[in-house]
C-alpha cells in the first residue's frame, strides 16, 4: 500500500491557478469523498488553503496519482496540461515528510507561520468526519499535528512576529507597555486592521476605536474587537486622546496629516502619540513626526523589523528540521508494524475460533452448569487463550521491523495454517 500526494503551493504555481484549485471548508468534506471514489482511493485526505491545495490519500499502485491529478483538475474545471506544470507528486517517506515540513511551518510563504498547523487539524477532521480515514491517513496527520506543536513548544521558530500586523501590535506595546491603560484606534478596516485590531483586543485596552471611511465596516471590525465605531468625521477628534494608532487604509492621499497632529499636539499636554502606519501609500503624511510627542513608524520601518524577525527564525530551521526527521522515523517503523498486523489478527481469530467451538462442544456435557457457570466457563477460556498468545504477539510485534519480522509472521501463518480453511475444531 502506498501513501500518495498531489498538489502544488505558492512555489509552484501562480495565483490564478491556486485560487482555482482551492476548496472553501464547507466544500472538502464532499470533495474528499468524491476524490476518493474518482481516483480509486482506500483513504483521502484533503489539505486547501489560500496558498496550497493538497491531495493525499493510499492506493496499492502509484499510478492512482494520475487519477488524482485528473479529479483535481476535473473539479477545478482546468485541462490537465495546464495544471501539470505545477504540481508535485510524493509518495510514501517523502509524502510523510512534506506533511511534517508543512505542520512544523517550514513549507510556508513566511517560515513558522502559526495558521497552518490549524489548517491541517481541520483537514484531518474533515476527512475523518467524511470517512474517508483509515489507520495510515489518520497516524499521519494526528502526528503531523503533534510535529507542529512539538516544533512551537521547543523552538523559536514562531517566537517572533513577521506579519505587518502583528509587528504593529508588538511596537506599540513595546513603546507604551500594557495596552490596558491605553486608548487604541485603527483607522482602517481591512485585513491587516482585522488582524491588528483583534491583536490590541487580546491585550484588554481601555478602549478600541474603529473608524473607516464605509461605516459598516467599521461596526463589523468593532464587534469583532469588542471596540465601539465612530464616523469618519470623528478621526481628527480621536486623534486628540488615542495613545496608539494603527492605521491601514489604502487610500490614495495621507488620511492624518501634519496639521491634524499639531492640532492634536496642542491639547494633549505633552502625552505622546504612537502612531503605527501599515498603508501604502502612506496614510500619514511625511514630515509628521518632527515633534517629539509623536512616535512615528511607517511600513519601512515595520518591514525591517519583520525581516530581522525572519532571520531570527531561519536560524531555528535545523531545530526545527530535526523534529520532523525523529518524527519521520518513528512514523516509518510504525508503518513497517502494520506489515505483521494480518497475522496477529488471523492468529487471534483462529484460536478464538477453536476455543468457541471447544467450549461449545464440552459446556453441555457438564450436568448442572447454570448459566453463571457457563459465563465463567467463557471469561477462564478466553484468558487461557489471550494468555498463549501474549508472549509471541509482543516479540513478533517487536521485531517487526526488522527482517524477522517478515519470516515469523510467515512461520506463524504456516504453523497454525492461517491461509487454510477449515480445521478450527
Amino acid at each position: 500500500m502506498h501513501l500518495l500526494l498531489v498538489g502544488l503551493n505558492h512555489t509552484t504555481a501562480p495565483v490564478e491557478i491556486r485560487e482555482r484549485l482551492a476548496f472553501d471548508q464547507a466544500e472538502v468534506g464532499a470533495s474528499v469523498r468524491k476524490f476518493a471514489s474518482a481516483a480509486g482511493l482506500y483513504e483521502a485526505a484533503l489539505l486547501s488553503t489560500c496558498n496550497r491545495t493538497e491531495l493525499y490519500g493510499t492506493a496499492i499502485s502509484v499510478h492512482a496519482q494520475v487519477r488524482m491529478v485528473k479529479s483535481l483538475c476535473d473539479a477545478a474545471g482546468l485541462a490537465p496540461e495546464a495544471v501539470e506544470p505545477h504540481l508535485y507528486r510524493l509518495r510514501d517517506s517523502d509524502a510523510v515528510e512534506h506533511l511534517y515540513r508543512v505542520a512544523a511551518g517550514l513549507d510556508s510563504l513566511v517560515v513558522g507561520e502559526p495558521q497552518i498547523l490549524g489548517q491541517v487539524g481541520s483537514a484531518y477532521e474533515l476527512a475523518h468526519e467524511s470517512h474517508t480515514t483509515g489507520a495510515r491517513i489518520s497516524k499521519l496527520f494526528l502526528s503531523a499535528v503533534e510535529v507542529g506543536k512539538t516544533v512551537r513548544a521547543t523552538t523559536g521558530l514562531g517566537a517572533t512576529a513577521v506579519s505587518i500586523a502583528t509587528i504593529s501590535i508588538q511596537l506599540g506595546r513595546r513603546l507604551l507597555g500594557d495596552l490596558s491603560e491605553q486608548k487604541v484606534l485603527v483607522v482602517g478596516a481591512g485585513e491587516m486592521c482585522e488582524t491588528a485590531a483583534v491583536l490590541a483586543a487580546e491585550r484588554r485596552p481601555r478602549v478600541i476605536t474603529i473608524i473607516n471611511r464605509t461605516f459598516e465596516h467599521a461596526e463589523r471590525l468593532a464587534r469583532l474587537s469588542q471596540g465601539i465605531a465612530l464616523d469618519w468625521s470623528r478621526l481628527e477628534e480621536q486623534l486628540l486622546s488615542a495613545d496608539l494608532v494603527v492605521t491601514g487604509t489604502g487610500s490614495a492621499e495621507p488620511v492624518i496629516t501634519q496639521a491634524m497632529l499639531h492640532e492634536a499636539i496642542a491639547h494633549r499636554d505633552g502625552r505622546r502619540i504612537v502612531i503605527i502606519d501599515m498603508g501604502v501609500p502612506r496614510d500619514v503624511e511625511p514630515g509628521s513626526s518632527c515633534w517629539e510627542e509623536v512616535f512615528l513608524y511607517g511600513i519601512d520601518d515595520l518591514h525591517l523589523i519583520a525581516n530581522e524577525h525572519l532571520q531570527q527564525r531561519q536560524a531555528e530551521v535545523p531545530r526545527a528540521e530535526e523534529v520532523v526527521a525523529r518524527a519521520l522515523d518513528r512514523y516509518l517503523a510504525w508503518l513497517d508494524t502494520l506489515a505483521v498486523v494480518p497475522t496477529i489478527v488471523d492468529l487471534k481469530e483462529r484460536f478464538e475460533r477453536i476455543r468457541r467451538a471447544q467450549v461449545k462442544q464440552h459446556v453441555s456435557k457438564i450436568k448442572g452448569l447454570d448459566e453463571r457457570g457457563q459465563h465463567r466457563v467463557e471469561q477462564m477460556t478466553q484468558a487461557i487463550v489471550n494468555s498463549i498468545l501474549h508472549d509471541p504477539l509482543v516479540r513478533l510485534k517487536q521485531r517487526a521491523t526488522d527482517e524477522a519480522g517478515g519470516v515469523l509472521a510467515e512461520s506463524l501463518r504456516y504453523l497454525f495454517a492461517l491461509d487454510e480453511q477449515g480445521g478450527d475444531e
